[in-house]
């Protein structure tokens, strides 16, 4: 379900599960300096790049992409709107 959530085998890792209808600015995403995130569509389909655009990603479902530290968007839509649903690990 929807929320954030510690894993339990690793109280340093988090992971939140988000379902969401995709726009063309999508959502912010910042992972902090030393830190990295995994990025996981689970429904649909969403464009994900980075913050000035020079890396650009589409992640139908079951597709995932691992990022480093920078400023993000995700949840940004290939085509029209759509409901998505993700998952973000962080650590």
């Amino acid at each position: 379900g929807e929320g954030t959530y510690n894993c339990p085998e690793n109280d340093r890792v988090t992971y939140s599960v988000n379902e969401i209808l995709t726009s063309d600015k999508g959502i912010s995403f910042n992972v902090e300096a030393n830190h990295s995130a995994l990025i996981i569509t689970l429904e649909g389909e969403q464009v994900v790049s980075s913050n000035d655009v020079d890396k650009v990603f589409i992640l139908s479902e079951g597709r995932f992409l691992l990022v480093n530290e920078g400023l993000w968007r995700i949840a940004m839509t290939p085509n029209l709107p759509a409901q998505i649903k993700y998952c973000v690990f962080n650590w």
